[in-house]
Order: structure tokens, then C-alpha cells, then sequence
């Protein structure tokens, strides 16, 4: 019932999941076994995990489990799948308690990140700075700007999606810390929501997120193209910008991004 519960994306999940734990067992013949074992549950499942381990498939020596063993005590209706197993089915379009990060760095665009993060925080979510290091940050009209979290006490997985404001000299201190550049990756390779303004489109632009970029096309249309990721030239009417971004992370993932293994996360 789990297993045909989930939805596509949350499969391909399981499957990368068990391919990691019984790639680090050694012996051969216990991935066999557990292979088997995923036999029992669902062919599909047990060829897709024994492709990734080098198992050719089910050994053929699994016991097949038919339907009365699995059938619930007093003759009730057995249950093959179940909507409340799947997170695809969780309420979508709530933002309040959702957390954002904002990539910054000195001469950040001080006056689109306040706002921005403003707006978010207005909506109900929780909202922090994540910087090259703890303290404050210059803003490009010398602004104080409170950092939150560091790059080495944050990562992508912390938070429901991203915000890069704009600055140039922000954009180019972060284009070239690979942390930071990591946290793009890996956020976008989770399907989570991304957003960016004036020069911190040129941080997601020269991220991972490059290589599912079409050369010679303008990239801002490609980016805005991408499902889940919001961006503009400049931040413009900032709550308006703000909306859409708390929009996506409404949403919180977007399978249907095109990355596959084009980006690393």
C-alpha cells in the first residue's frame, strides 16, 4: 500500500533511497536478498532498485504473496493505496510557517532584500539572511544588514526555498563562493522555489542551473520558463515579486523541473 500510495517523484525517491543504503553493503548476496524482499512488494520496485547495485533482478526465489496474505483480519476490504500516504496530497497555497533563505553578501542590493523579506515575513513566513559569515553585511548604499545564518552553519535543506537579491559586488562574491553556489544547486535540484532580482539572476544564472540553459537564447525567459523559479530583471513592484515567490513556496516542490542529473546537488 506504501509503495503504490506515493506519487511518481516520491517513488524515484524510495528508489535512490534504498540504491544508497544497499550500495555500501558489500556482499552481493545480501542485495540479493533485499531485492528479493522488494520482490514481495512490487516488481517495479525491486527491478528499479537492483539496477542502481548491480543485482541483475529478483532471484526468482522470493515467496510470491498473494492477495489473502495480505487481506486485514474480518473479512474487510483490503486497502491497496491510501491519498493521506503521499505528500502530494498535503494542502498547497499556505505559506505561514514556511522558511526562506536569502543569499547575500556585502553590496547586496539592501533596499530589494528588506522589502522582499518584508513582504515574505508580512505573509507569515519565516525569513533569514544567510551570508559568507555571521555578523552584518554592507548593503551597496552602506546599509547594516543582519545576517542570520552562514554558509557554513546553513544549508539548502533547511529551508522551503530561496530569494538572491540584486548588487553586483554581492553577486560576484557569491558567483564565486562554492558554498553558495552548492545551496543553488542543491535547492534547485530539490525541486524547491527560487526566486531572484536584478544581478542575482546572474548568481543563478552561473550556478548548475546553467547546464539546462539552451546557448544563444535570452536566459531570463529560459529561467522564468523553469517551474518553480521566479525572476526579473529588478524587483520592481517588490510585493508583487514577493506574492508570486510566496506563491511557489505555496506549492513546495516542482517535479516537473527539467534537471534529472544535469544539475549537482
Amino acid at each position: 500500500m506504501f509503495w503504490n500510495s506515493l506519487s511518481d517523484a516520491e517513488q524515484q525517491h524510495l528508489v535512490l533511497a534504498a540504491r544508497f543504503e544497499l550500495g555500501k553493503v558489500q556482499t552481493q548476496a545480501v542485495r540479493q536478498r533485499m531485492v528479493d524482499i522488494f520482490e514481495q512488494v512490487n516488481h517495479d520496485l525491486a527491478i528499479q532498485v537492483a539496477a542502481g547495485i548491480g543485482i541483475a533482478g529478483p532471484s526468482g526465489n522470493a515467496a510470491a504473496v498473494g492477495q489473502d496474505a495480505i487481506a486485514p483480519p474480518g473479512g474487510r476490504r483490503a486497502v491497496d493505496r491510501s491519498p493521506a500516504i503521499s505528500q502530494e496530497n498535503t494542502v498547497k497555497g499556505v505559506v505561514k510557517g514556511r522558511k526562506l533563505a536569502i543569499l547575500a553578501a556585502d553590496g547586496v542590493n539592501a533596499g530589494e532584500l528588506q522589502d522582499v523579506k518584508s513582504a515574505l515575513v508580512g505573509l507569515g513566513m519565516l525569513v533569514e539572511v544567510v551570508a559568507p559569515a555571521l555578523g552584518t553585511i554592507k548593503g551597496a548604499g552602506g546599509e547594516s544588514v543582519s545576517v542570520d545564518q552562514s554558509f557554513l552553519t546553513a544549508a539548502s535543506v533547511m529551508y522551503d526555498g530561496l530569494y538572491m537579491p540584486g548588487g553586483s559586488q554581492s553577486a560576484d562574491t557569491l558567483k564565486g563562493n562554492g558554498p553558495a553556489v552548492h545551496f543553488v544547486n542543491e535547492a534547485f535540484a530539490h525541486y524547491k522555489p527560487i526566486g531572484a532580482t536584478s544581478e542575482g539572476v546572474g548568481l543563478l544564472a552561473a550556478s548548475g542551473v546553467s547546464r539546462v540553459l539552451a546557448s544563444g537564447s535570452d536566459p531570463l525567459n529560459q529561467l522564468n520558463a523553469i517551474p518553480g523559479v521566479i525572476v526579473a530583471t529588478s524587483a520592481g513592484d517588490r510585493q508583487a515579486f514577493a506574492n508570486k515567490l510566496a506563491d511557489a513556496v505555496g506549492q513546495h516542490r516542482f517535479w516537473a523541473r527539467p534537471v534529472k542529473d544535469a544539475v549537482p546537488a
